[in-house]
């Protein structure tokens, strides 16, 4: 993970101090920068994720030729070198399992997300809560006019909130009137996911919708913002697949 954060490693019996910067995953940019009291040379692996098509190393501000080989590149390091890793991200739109569509920029996954009614439900010995939207969320994307756009505001300490989040994505979406909460007043349910014996319960009960293709005609485009996945409880991240 290329979060932000210190360590101290022992390196050929020399303590070497490693300090990450980086606003890793909403930027390009990794910094590590090493330091110790006596400079020792060492071999440093460095994962360059699957979704990065391209990516650029430098040592001491110095590009460096590293060839990526099952997933890694592998520099040679002293112990107070500065290495700078760019790996560009790219808004991707695309299928997931035939009928939905999903919406990644690099490591993040985007999604719709949305206020909604927290209801404490009373048929478990646990805590258990349903939440339902109280906000449209009957949304569908054509991938071939999605017309994504990346919006980044001023950052904050608090990425993952919906009220500031600074990453977000404007995409052309349908709404699809047909695509609606799924009502039920009976479950069949267990008491853990260990537990083969499996009983009914009564009750009101809400459901996301199938997620499947839709041909629609005749409806207007709108544009929605989506935000990260981590960002919100109550999210659509799978949308439907519209079919003109």
């Amino acid at each position: 993970f290329y979060g932000s954060n210190t360590a101290e490693l022992l390196i050929n019996n020399q303590v070497v101090i490693c300090n990450q910067i980086s606003n890793y995953p909403f930027d390009d940019y990794v910094l590590l920068e090493f330091a110790s009291s006596i400079n020792t040379k060492f071999n440093l692996f460095l994962r360059i994720p699957s979704w990065a098509k391209y990516y650029k190393v430098y040592i001491n501000d110095k590009e460096i030729n590293a060839k990526k080989r099952k997933g890694f590149i592998k520099l040679s390091c002293y112990s107070n070198d500065s290495i700078k890793l760019y790996m560009p991200s790219e808004i991707e739109v695309k299928e997931y399992n035939h009928t939905g569509v999903i919406v990644k920029k690099g490591a993040i996954l985007y999604t719709l997300g949305m206020k909604g009614k927290r209801k404490k439900l009373p048929y478990s010995n646990y805590s258990m809560y349903e939440m339902t939207p109280s906000e449209p969320f009957n949304y569908g994307i054509n991938i071939l006019n999605a017309n994504p756009k990346h919006i980044k505001g001023i950052e904050n300490n608090n990425p993952f909130n919906l009220d500031s989040v600074y990453s977000k994505i404007e995409i052309t979406a349908y709404k699809i009137p047909s695509f609606k909460i799924i009502n039920k007043n009976k479950v069949l349910t267990t008491n853990n996911a260990f537990n083969k014996p499996r009983f009914i319960i009564h009750g009101d009960f809400s459901f996301t919708p199938k997620i499947k293709a839709y041909k629609i005609d005749n409806l207007k485009p709108e544009r929605i913002t989506l935000c990260p996945f981590a960002s919100c409880k109550l999210r659509l991240g799978i949308f439907p697949k519209i079919i003109k």
